[in-house]
């Protein structure tokens, strides 16, 4: 009788030590999955070519630190908060040469791998919130090998500064939403929520489909008694949200209309891309990342299912499943809604993805080692997983390197989690899934290191070295990054052409014909052919070819 009662404790801090163990090991296999994938991506930040929407945007951050005003002097459509954040770096550098215009490049690159870790950590951060230690490992695992933050993260572009504001918005919503509606710091961290998707949507406009999701919650908020307090204090309390929401925004505004460019700043980042013409489907989107992260649908649908099913037997966890639920399925929906469908767009859902796939996993691990029966609703869970897996496969095929890689990893993450039923060890299981599902990753990770510049590099080099005051005309390679444009349209993405009236065209064509226009350099790719038959013939009969792919010089 005296024997027993000191062997409680006993067990308990076994079985606590045991736990310790476990979290511990599973840390250290999702840090070495994170610092192994971000450092085989930093080794290529100087080495793959640029995409042209990255030369864009340095080029804009280029010119605004040459004094020019966006959408007033030159045309732009993005929001300009990541383009004048990137000012100062490119003033940094001496971009009149070769070698001080690819250091600026290069290091806006590394500053966005920066920015794409940070977005790890967010996703890390906001998962530990809603469901503990054991689901942010996860998350943060599964998210830094997804195929969109590795390809697009490390850009230079936008979404990645804006995926991170949609994340510390959701962040400190969530701590908001938790504390003590009378308290200071909930007012505070509802106003430092606002700020935060105020910024997010001023780098990118994409973002606004938030919208539908933070009101939602919002006004629950508002008019539930489960918050707390009364509903002047939530009433208050959520205002400083919409005041952080608007303060970037009253900034943004009232620099241009100083400049006299409101008016053009308000129709382009508004109204342009709803004129934009589709290049993408949001199907060819969703193949593009089942193709090279075949898991990850399958994982998050499961665990939206369940999350779901939690939030009505579980008032406790309503309010984190609820934020879950409707930021990701909005921001998912808004994929088939967006007039142009990029796979960067997928940033704004992807990490909340990662969350839903870690609650699963780390649910799915726990009933396994608790040997508890399967409702219902865990089966619907698990077979809607197997059939999002199988439509994953399917779209994922062929494989990049070796067929074998998907019966390994599907093998494996079985064992993985059928080894916790019988000996009782969920973090060991967790620990096989994660190093499972890294395989595929691991392989086109080799891909993407083998892309190499293409020659571009050497076309950037020859345009930058030519006099600092040249001026370019070009179509959409984007290597006149660091020299004047030739005019206001300077980027002729087939999407601006569709936006053109006959008459911008007509009267370019004047001015280039005329000679009333004449660039110093003109890069003749096939969006500038494709713009004017009359341009292309008159470079090619005036200008001299530099020996280079479309690249021509005044002669």
């Amino acid at each position: 009788m005296i024997a027993r009662p000191s062997a409680v404790p006993h067990v308990t801090t076994s079985a606590r030590s045991a736990e310790r163990a476990t979290v511990v090991l599973l840390a250290a296999v999702s840090l070495a999955i994170i610092v192994a994938s971000f450092a085989a991506r930093f080794g290529i930040l100087t080495t793959r070519r640029f995409d042209p929407d990255e030369l864009e945007h340095a080029h804009v951050a280029w010119e605004i630190s040459q004094g020019a005003v966006p959408y007033r002097d030159f045309f732009e459509m993005h929001p300009p908060l990541v383009d004048a954040l990137m000012t100062p770096v490119v003033r940094h550098f001496d971009t009149t040469t070769a070698d001080g215009g690819f250091a600026a490049l290069f290091t806006l690159r590394r500053l966005a791998w920066c920015v794409s870790l940070l977005v790890v950590l967010a996703t890390f951060e906001l998962a530990r919130q809603v469901d503990g230690l054991r689901t942010a490992l996860i998350a943060a695992a599964l998210l830094s090998t997804d195929i969109v933050l590795a390809h697009r993260g490390m850009e230079i572009r936008p979404d990645g500064v804006a995926t991170l504001s949609w994340l510390v918005c959701l962040v400190l919503m969530r701590y908001a939403m938790t504390g003590d509606p009378r308290s200071s710091w909930t007012r505070i961290r509802f106003a430092g929520s606002g700020l935060a998707i105020g910024l997010a949507v001023l780098a990118s406009q994409k973002v606004l489909l938030a919208g539908p999701a933070l009101m939602a919650l919002l006004s629950w908020y508002v008019i539930s008694p489960r918050f707390g307090a009364t509903t002047k204090a939530r009433v208050l309390a959520a205002s400083a949200q919409v005041v952080g929401c608007v303060m970037p925004w009253v900034i943004a505004i009232a620099y241009f209309a100083v400049r006299h460019g409101a008016g053009a700043f308000f129709h382009a980042v508004l109204f342009q891309d709803l004129a934009w013409r589709s290049e993408a489907s949001s199907v060819s989107v969703l193949r593009y990342i089942a193709h090279y992260d075949p898991w990850m649908f399958g994982l998050a649908g499961a665990g939206a299912c369940l999350i779901m099913v939690e939030a009505v037997r579980q008032p406790a966890r309503r309010p984190s499943n609820l934020l879950m639920a409707a930021t990701s399925g909005t921001m998912f929906a808004g994929l088939f809604f967006i007039p142009v469908p990029f796979p960067q767009y997928c940033l704004t859902f992807l990490p909340l993805f990662a969350v839903l796939g870690g609650m699963f996993l780390t649910r799915v691990s726990s009933r396994l080692e608790a040997r508890a029966t399967w409702s219902g609703w865990w089966l619907a869970a698990t077979i809607l997983l197997g059939i999002l897996g199988v439509v994953g496969l399917i779209a994922a095929s062929p494989v990049v390197r070796s067929p074998w890689i998907y019966p390994a990893v599907v093998a494996a993450g079985v064992g993985g989690l059928v080894s916790v039923r019988w000996h009782r060890q969920s973090g060991l299981g967790l620990v096989v899934v994660l190093l499972a599902l890294s395989l595929y990753p691991a392989q086109w990770t080799t891909w993407i290191r083998g892309e190499g510049d293409g020659g571009q590099f050497a076309e950037l080099r020859f345009i930058q070295s030519t006099r600092a005051n040249a001026v370019v005309l070009d179509g959409w390679s984007g290597l006149g990054v660091f020299r004047q444009h030739a005019w206001y349209y300077w980027m002729l993405h087939p999407g601006v052409q569709a936006m053109l009236s006959r008459e911008s065209v007509s009267r370019l064509e004047s001015d280039i014909l005329s000679g009333g226009v004449r660039p110093d350099v003109v890069v003749l790719d096939a969006q500038l052919r494709a713009l004017s038959e009359p341009i292309s013939r008159y470079v090619q009969l005036h200008y001299r070819d530099s020996g280079l792919d479309d690249i021509y010089l005044s002669r």
